[in-house]
């Protein structure tokens, strides 16, 4: 059975990234004024599913190697045309749909029986205010975590890591040490750091804005040193993680390991399970087969196979660090670019221009509640501005917000507004207007903003 190692604080703090190179996921996409889309891709082809694949799912297709987002040049489309092949190991694929609820579902990410996957869910809506066209874009990458079941599934790791930890000690180091001050220690202390860490990365994972390493510092750094690490060595600098981490591991096994005669367990009994730990390496970089084997017989005696110990373990870390967050591979960065009609005014990317946005982002962003690319924008209905006003009036991001907040939430105006399309004129808002001034209403105020924003006055 292969050995697994549990140590679930290391991959809450740092990227288990193995040397690999980030899964490119790129997409093009332009929504259209009739709610039609077209849309592009570009990813690994073992992350696309086999039914998105199909070649009636799309106009054109091909494969590709992989190409960093910094590398990139040009439109998806005007990748040539090659074959799957090892090094062509990228799909990409091209086409138009009469909407949104017709693009391919090209984004699913495997989760446990009993867990929703991982994709990519969309929302389109647009309003229609007459002369003004609000189109609104969301979409969002998926994750599954929610605070009380995480709070429930690190209990449950725990009572199925820490016994068998226990298990581990007593075979391996029970019979000439005492082991209990390790396994109170688990109990007492490395039981509620990990509570607290959990607490702290899904808070972190709520804020919003940019967490960079000051901010990580800051989150991390009280909760490490209320239990015996610290960040900084003796002139204040930081150090790397794996070397605190390191650290405290080896406090603890000296100082809590010790002889059933109350000496210190051997330099060489701390230095195998060091080095069976993965903290520390062997000069000859064997790892200690004894620990190896008793490891395994203990992991044979609660689970039946590797894949029943898989079944119980993964499901408990998705639950605990989202489908991307226990995922121990390479992470997967996505470059969306998104063209929508008319100007935008919201978007939660960048803007690139009038119309374009753009999001980058990893898949750990998406922890826990999911990643949400949204935007909105204003389409100027032109023909009718001419027939009512002969000129462009809406023509900017101002005139057009003045206008959609004035009829949004006043539906007596917005069907006012209607009247005058069908007329043909803006005669029965001027109509209107005198009638509810002269009756002293006090509707009659935003029917003249309209009259003004309008007219240009």
């Amino acid at each position: 059975m292969q050995r697994v190692k549990f140590c679930l604080f290391w991959a809450l703090l740092a990227s288990c990234v193995f040397g690999c190179k980030a899964k490119i996921f790129r997409a093009e996409t332009t929504l259209h004024s009739d709610g039609s889309v077209s849309r592009a891709i570009y990813q690994p082809t073992v992350e696309t599913p086999e039914a998105a694949r199909e070649a009636s799912n799309w106009q054109g297709s091909t494969f590709a190697p992989r190409i960093p987002h910094e590398n990139w040049r040009g439109a998806i489309t005007d990748l040539p045309s090659a074959p799957a092949s090892k090094d062509n190991d990228y799909f990409a694929a091209w086409g138009q749909f009469g909407d949104v609820s017709q693009l391919p579902n090209s984004a699913v990410f495997d989760a446990p029986e009993g867990i929703a996957d991982g994709t990519l869910e969309r929302q389109y809506e647009h309003n229609d205010y007459v002369l003004v066209t609000e189109h609104r874009w969301r979409e969002t990458l998926t994750d599954v975590v929610t605070l009380d079941d995480m709070h429930l599934a690190r209990h449950e790791l725990a009572e199925l890591v820490i016994p068998l930890a226990e298990k581990f000690l007593q075979q391996a180091y029970g019979e000439d040490h005492d082991i209990q001050p390790l396994v109170d220690w688990m109990h007492q202390e490395g039981r509620p750091l990990f509570d607290e860490l959990t607490d702290a990365y899904f808070e972190l994972a709520t804020r919003k804005g940019t967490h960079d390493e000051a901010v990580l510092i800051a989150t991390f750094e009280p909760i490490l040193k209320r239990h015996g690490m610290s960040m900084r060595d003796e002139g204040g600098a930081l150090i790397e993680l794996n070397e605190v981490v390191g650290l405290r591991i080896k406090q603890l096994i000296v100082e809590k390991l010790r002889r059933r005669n109350g000496d210190p367990a051997a330099a060489e009994t701390i230095a195998d399970l060091m080095q069976w730990l993965g903290v520390e390496t062997r000069p000859d970089g064997v790892e200690p087969q004894r620990l190896n084997t008793i490891f395994e017989q203990v992991l044979a005696e609660k689970f039946s196979n590797e894949a029943e110990m898989k079944a119980k373990l993964h499901p408990l870390a998705v639950r605990i660090l989202g489908i991307y967050g226990a995922h121990l591979g390479p992470d997967r960065q996505f470059e969306y670019q998104h063209k929508m009609p008319g100007t935008l005014v919201e978007t939660s990317g960048e803007l690139m221009s009038d119309n374009e946005t753009l999001w980058r982002f990893s898949d750990s962003q998406a922890y826990p509640f999911g990643y949400t690319m949204s935007c909105r924008s204003l389409e100027p209905n032109a023909a009718l501005e001419q027939k009512l006003l002969a000129r462009p009036v809406l023509t900017d991001r101002k005139a057009m917000l003045s206008y959609v907040d004035l009829v949004r939430k006043n539906e007596p105006l917005l069907a006012m507004m209607r009247i005058c399309a069908a007329d043909g004129s803006l005669t029965p808002l001027k109509r209107e207007y005198e009638a509810l001034k002269e009756a002293g209403d006090d509707g009659a105020a935003n029917y003249g903003q309209m009259l003004s924003l309008l007219e240009g006055k």
